[in-house]
């Protein structure tokens, strides 16, 4: 209604930035596993530890790639609850994937207790 940019307002403008860093953490943590996946698999295979954290990294990952796009979805205008905006289309699909993620929330419970020093019994772990 003020006809200002979202880059005018602050409120935006922290969200953004907030969303960025939060995103490039996230995708750090994600390499950092990776690459520890890797050094195990030259050594002959991943350790429990390290299949746990892969597990319990992804998780991470969606659920703040989720958290983001929410955040920048609620710092929009009201524009972004028009049918077919950019964000709206965001939101939509994000929580979408995150509808089919929650099915594959015991890996990150199977994670957890790997990482407790729980034997993993599920077997498509």
């Amino acid at each position: 209604m003020s006809r200002t940019g979202w880059a005018t307002w602050p409120s935006v403008q922290n969200t953004v930035a907030a969303a960025d860093a939060t995103i490039a953490a996230a995708r750090l943590l994600v390499f950092e596993v990776a690459d520890a996946c890797h050094d195990d698999v030259t050594l002959g295979g991943i350790g429990t530890v390290n299949h746990a954290r892969a597990h319990s990294v992804a998780d991470h990952a969606f659920r703040t790639a989720r958290h983001a796009v929410s955040d920048l979805f609620t710092a929009g205008s009201v524009d972004a609850v028009r049918s077919g905006h950019g964000l709206e289309q965001a939101l939509r699909d994000v929580h979408g994937f995150s509808v089919q993620w929650e099915r594959y929330r015991r890996f990150q419970y199977s994670a957890g207790a790997a990482l407790l020093g729980v034997p993993i019994s599920d077997p498509t772990y």
